[in-house]
């Protein structure tokens, strides 16, 4: 059976999340000493009811801030245990979580290849359910919370699909994917303005798998890409990669005006998410040379951009210390509030992003 392997990251990257699947298969492992939760553990695997995804708007200004929400900071500890996260170790590296999303309740469910589950932790790590997908999926690669289930991308199935299941573990449904579909270590399921669910790869407009009702469309529909982006919460908009090197650049469907994604000094820019506030997040990248051309430092920040697509808020990815690069590193919710998702040797470190008006220094992420 075959699951994903995912390759440490090269000095001077350009992006800092790239990752590499290949085959392989293995067991869980625990390497060194597991971080203990302050909530302590908890064994019970009790499914907690999860309200539905209601974002409640706050402020009708684009370039306001998100009001304070409960900070989600947290060790999932490294393990194969309830209450832990399932790293696998053998000669090709370490692999293991692929990917994560904050709930309503911000409550988090990371998502394991490692022992194909979904582990849900409260806002401070305290373990409140677990999910076992083994005979479900076959390696699952990124989650969202959808429509009151959680969509799981499954690409080593046959055809490749997402499956949508509930909170008690239960299929609720699957939507197959278009044969022949090229697998993605990027990018991963985003929700469309008006509740679609979509497929985004790096650097490529998105696929539309659903329509507004959750209903699959066609594979031949769903195959072909999307030049606009748009996000629940936020404006329809362009994107335009450069070649090579350099950011992003965005402008909203309408405008004659493309404007930076992140400073001159980041690499590219992958669209996240948009909030309830009209803002909307970008994912980019910064490498440093010294005056010889060598390697000094790289790292990732998350951009936000108001309405108008101007530049109004930078937060860091604390990397450092990151054992694997999982396929999908951060999560953005409604109320404006961005997250983080970090692998190191001692666990899972969940994390709320701080967001400034001031460009943060760049600093070594591993």
């Amino acid at each position: 059976m075959s699951r994903p392997m995912f390759a440490g990251i090269a000095a001077g990257i350009a992006m800092m999340f790239s990752t590499l699947c290949l085959l392989g298969a293995a067991g869980c492992g625990t390497a060194g000493q597991a971080t203990s939760m302050t909530e302590g553990q908890v064994t019970s695997t009790t499914v907690r009811p999860v309200t539905s995804a209601t974002a409640v708007r706050t402020s009708t200004s684009t370039t306001a801030g998100p009001m304070p929400a409960p900070r989600v900071s947290f060790i999932a500890p490294r393990g194969s245990g309830e209450g832990q996260v399932c790293y696998v170790e053998d000669q090709e590296g370490i692999w293991g979580p692929t990917g994560f999303c904050v709930l309503p309740d911000k409550s988090v469910a990371i998502l394991g290849c490692g022992d194909e589950s979904i582990r849900v932790f409260g806002p401070s790590g305290k373990p409140l359910y677990s999910i076992d997908l083994r005979g479900i999926t076959i390696t699952p690669m990124d989650i969202r919370w959808w429509n009151d289930t959680f969509a799981i991308l499954e690409l080593n199935s046959q055809p490749k699909s997402v499956v949508l299941i509930d909170v008690k573990g239960e299929v609720k449904k699957t939507v197959e994917l278009w044969p022949g579909m090229d697998e993605t270590s990027e990018g991963g399921l985003r929700i469309g303005r008006n509740g679609e669910l979509e497929l985004m790869e790096l650097c490529v407009p998105p696929h539309v798998l659903t329509d507004s009702q959750g209903n699959a469309l066609p594979a031949a529909q769903m195959q072909q890409t999307r030049a606009i982006y748009a996000f629940q919460g936020g404006p329809e908009f362009e994107v335009a990669q450069q070649q090579g090197e350099g950011p992003a650049r965005v402008r909203v469907v309408g405008s004659a005006d493309w404007v930076l994604v992140g400073p001159e000094e980041t690499l590219g820019g992958t669209p996240l998410a948009s909030d309830d506030l009209g803002n909307t997040y970008f994912e980019v990248g910064r490498v440093k040379y010294d005056s010889s051309g060598l390697f000094v430092a790289a790292d990732t920040i998350v951009v936000r951009l108001d309405g108008a697509f101007r530049q109004v808020g930078y937060a860091r990815i604390d990397s450092a210390g990151m054992v694997i690069a999982p396929p999908r590193a951060v999560d953005v919710t409604g109320d404006g509030n961005a997250y983080s998702m970090v692998p190191k040797a001692d666990g899972v470190h969940i994390e709320t992003l701080d967001f400034s008006t001031e460009l943060p220094e760049l600093g070594p992420s591993f």
